[in-house]
């Protein structure tokens, strides 16, 4: 067209502009119009031209309107040195989102942010906008026409000014959100390889255990779940191990060992009841239980602990109440045996709260998942982390204790299925007495399984948690669905009173691409250089497998063309003597 037409076409118009971001290649639709006709046939316009109409006329008064009253803030900013629009996929993709964001970031007076998302809305929804229309909204008329309490005015500002707040808080979700994700990532070493022993405890790590309890979504709070709550103090002794802090803390951690193990017993005892109930489909067996309870309740007791398969000197007592239960109100116990075996549990968890309560005071100490240890900030930790953890816990105790019990648990179970006993549970609670074990925790764990099974493990925990709701009450709630996330949410929220840095005591997160669990920096950095260690290992091992293939393939062909030489001697041998 320049060449023909003889006519000056300036550059910038027909250069094309390459986003240096997403690499999108943007021009200009422009054409050259002359009257009459070229002697040339020209190839038609790559694109379909926006024809001048009203519709164009009002969005450029918009374009020009918005940098009014934005403040001089242009809605399409150019570059001050090439006189180009710093981004031409702004306008390339113009929607009904962009035109609130923009219109909201950058326009305060709600009457203004009315018309103009009526203006700069895309074509297809302003066909129908005339001037006329435009000239008639209460942005454009005198303010002493306009009483306050005009209905229109009224309710435009009213939605523009709720539309404004939502979006506020919308955009702040999203910020925390990017904000977290990025905390979360420089928190997280990300593991290629693990061993089993690696593996296995990032799968059943108590921040695993508690997703699970609790149905957490992706979105749940990344934060560790691997914490306990004691009621005694440990310190360091000269050996470096944690251990009560003094002779009365000694026998408050004795006890707490010993109730948390028959706490487990009695959830046992519950949980063996419901499967066997879902087993057999039905109650006939209960009746046959209250049967031999009215004839010989000794017969009764021999009958429930064989039917639940448990050991009839560690779970005699247990048995013992069941059947007292059944005597003294037969159709309650039918109606809901389940709430009536859970007496047990609700009466092991009042003890538990008890000592809590004697104590009058509660330590949270976060858990090296890793290596089962509470953490206690060494002397020459950072002095912010020290005066953190451990924290002591006064105000609404049994609230508390109440809502982080379940995590608790889920530290003893992992604890005593990682080290397939009680020996797990001494170094979580009294390291050191480790490897004695005080003869009441052994007596309580006898008949307990310690194998570390999460479907049982997930039961149990979500048993203690139905117990805790009911815990004050003689007849049966309706059953909680817990909202996992919201839950998570609400610990974090407490976290966060006492630690609102987020040091969580210097934990790093690991995760392998499957689960996480929370260790020390020095533990994850060690796991790190195993992995990249096995990592390289397993490279060279494929690498000299791939040399040995080579070589005996060089090896077979070096044979093949033995045997080729070979037969063609003695083809040439024998073509010679005839």
């Amino acid at each position: 067209v320049k060449t023909f037409c003889n006519v000056h076409i300036q550059e910038g118009l027909m250069e094309p502009w390459i986003d240096p971001n997403s690499g999108d290649v943007y021009v200009a639709r422009c054409y050259y119009g002359q009257e009459g006709n070229l002697d040339i046939d020209l190839p038609p316009l790559p694109y379909e031209l926006i024809v001048s109409s009203p519709t164009v006329d009002i969005w450029s008064f918009g374009v020009l309107m918005f940098q009014l009253c934005a403040g001089g803030h242009p809605l399409f900013p150019a570059n001050t040195r090439t006189g180009h629009m710093v981004s031409y996929g702004t306008i390339s993709s113009w929607n009904k989102g962009i035109a609130e964001n923009m219109i909201y970031d950058h326009v305060r007076n709600p009457l203004a942010q009315d018309i103009l998302l009526h203006i700069l809305a895309p074509a297809v929804e302003r066909k129908s906008l005339t001037m006329d229309t435009i000239l008639s909204h209460p942005f454009f008329k005198s303010p002493d026409s306009l009483s306050k309490r005009n209905p229109v005015m009224k309710r435009i500002v009213d939605q523009r000014l709720a539309e404004s707040k939502l979006r506020r808080q919308r955009m702040d979700r999203q910020t925390k959100a990017r904000e977290d994700e990025q905390w979360i990532n420089n928190r997280t070493i990300t593991l290629d390889r693990s061993d089993l022993s690696t593996t296995m405890k990032l799968l059943h790590s108590p921040t695993e255990i508690m997703k699970v309890v609790l149905n957490a979504t992706e979105a749940a709070p990344q934060f560790p779940y691997g914490f306990i709550l004691l009621p005694y103090e440990l310190i360091r002794n000269k050996a470096g191990r944690l251990t009560p802090a003094s002779r009365k803390d000694v026998v408050s951690a004795e006890a707490f060992g010993k109730q948390i193990l028959n706490l487990s017993k009695s959830s046992t005892f519950v949980l063996r009841l419901e499967n066997l109930i879902k087993e057999r489909n039905g109650k006939d067996f209960l009746e046959k239980w209250i049967m031999h309870a009215a004839e010989d309740p000794s017969k009764a007791n021999a009958t429930v602990l064989k039917d639940l398969n448990l050991d009839e000197k560690e779970f005699d007592d247990l048995s013992k109440s069941l059947v007292s239960k059944l005597l003294w109100n037969q159709d309650k116990f039918l109606s809901n045996p389940i709430f009536e075996a859970q007496k047990c549990v609700r009466e092991s968890a009042k003890i538990m709260l008890k000592l809590y309560e004697d104590s009058q005071t509660a330590c949270l100490y976060l858990v090296d998942e890793y290596n089962g240890l509470p953490i206690i900030p060494m002397a020459g930790d950072d002095s912010d982390v020290k005066s953190i953890y451990p924290h002591k816990v006064t105000c609404h105790l049994p609230q508390i204790v109440r809502k982080l019990l379940p995590f608790v648990q889920a530290c003893v179970l992992y604890m005593r299925g990682m080290s397939n006993g009680v020996p797990g549970l001494v170094k979580l609670i009294f390291e050191g007495a480790y490897p004695h074990i005080p003869p009441s925790w052994a007596a309580a764990s006898r008949g307990l399984s310690h194998q570390l099974h999460m479907d049982d493990t997930v039961s149990e925990i979500r048993s203690l948690m139905d117990v805790l709701n009911d815990l004050d009450s003689d007849t049966p709630k309706q059953k909680v669905t817990y909202d996992g996330d919201k839950e998570l949410n609400s610990v974090l929220s407490y976290f966060h009173s006492f630690d609102p840095g987020r040091t969580y005591a210097g934990l790093k997160r690991v995760k392998n691409g499957i689960a996480c669990m929370w260790t020390t920096e020095e533990t994850a950095n060690n796991l790190l250089t195993q992995a990249e260690a096995h990592t390289v290992a397993k490279a060279y091992q494929a690498r000299e497998a791939e040399k040995l293939v080579l070589k005996k393939k060089d090896i077979r062909i070096a044979q093949l063309e033995k045997a080729v030489k070979e037969l063609k001697y003695r083809l040439n041998k024998a073509a010679t003597k005839e």
